[in-house]
């Protein structure tokens, strides 16, 4: 069952020579009898599989959520879910989407006592529909229902279209993938590599350009705290690790975080800002900005001790 899944996947990946390398890979070398998926060539397949997971344990967990996790791809593959959680992250999910999730979702869960909101240096500029992956979009609409924040602007980008395209192509090929994806870390995405300066400066100077950016972002985040007040839930606000040589390349934390702050001046929760914790090391990153497994467990643990 395996080897047919890979060769699936593989069928997505253009380059002969990479898709080649890709079989042998996990083909050879996986002998887990649940896995993560690590390296899949196109990115909206992943982010289907991925969202077909929540949907999944939307219904499975039910009685047992006491925690849900909200996020981009930082809370994706920086926290490992237990049977009392559930994690929603996933790549570019902006603070509109994390907010009509949680509006959407709460009442499937009894028990729900605490919201985790992975913060990132980009959060207050980050808008999914105005951004390089506005097709996600389409995503939430065709699984989770939830409503493009500018109809008229999705109309105008083709993601209404692609909506189609996602029912008719990716989800029959993702439902089938389903019983061989682990849950509790269903990472779905490019493999690690190795950046160079040059490209990891570009990747710097885009997030601090977000981080400067105002897009009206973080209204969702206080839509998010008044929600989570009147309900009576606990919000943690978790900022994740950079690995030190890239976190060089970014103004001051104070800077970085200065609207967040500003933010918890106002309102009541906590903040666990791990930006430049030193307990993560290199062994525990997949790449300069993003956890491995090992990494996420670690970090998942402190999220956990801060919740008791």
């Amino acid at each position: 069952m395996k080897k047919i899944i890979v060769k699936l996947l593989a069928c997505f990946i253009p380059n002969k020579s990479k898709r080649k390398a890709f079989k042998n890979r996990y083909i050879a070398k996986n002998t887990s009898s649940q896995y993560n998926i690590v390296a899949v060539g196109d990115m909206y397949l992943s982010d289907t599989i991925k969202a077909l997971c929540i949907k999944e344990d939307i219904v499975s967990k039910k009685n047992s959520v006491k925690i849900l996790v909200f996020g981009s791809s930082h809370a994706q593959m920086s926290f490992v879910d237990g049977k009392d959680s559930l994690n929603f992250g996933n790549g570019s999910l902006d603070l509109y989407y994390q907010w009509k999730l949680y509006e959407k979702f709460h009442s499937f869960f009894p028990n729900l006592q605490n919201i985790v909101i992975f913060y990132d240096v980009f959060s207050g500029g980050n808008d999914m529909q105005k951004g390089p992956f506005y097709k996600r979009t389409a995503l939430y609409k065709l699984i989770f229902d939830i409503p493009y924040k500018n109809k008229k602007y999705a109309v105008e980008q083709g993601v209404i279209d692609f909506e189609k395209e996602l029912e008719l192509k990716y989800c029959p090929i993702a439902k089938n993938l389903l019983e061989s994806i682990d849950h509790s870390y269903p990472i779905i995405c490019s493999p690690s590599a190795d950046f160079t300066q040059e490209q990891l400066q570009t990747f710097a100077k885009g997030q601090i350009k977000l981080n400067k950016k105002d897009n009206g972002m973080h209204k969702y985040l206080n839509n998010i705290l008044n929600l989570a007040e009147k309900l009576h839930h606990n919000v943690l606000i978790v900022v994740a690790p950079y690995q030190s040589n890239f976190r060089q390349m970014f103004p001051e934390k104070s800077i970085l975080f200065k609207n967040l702050n500003s933010i918890k001046k106002e309102r009541s929760f906590k903040i666990l800002n791990l930006w430049d914790d030193l307990d993560f090391v290199v062994d525990d990153f997949r790449n300069p900005d993003h956890l491995n497994r090992k990494g996420a467990v670690k970090l998942t643990k402190k999220i956990r001790d801060v919740l008791k």
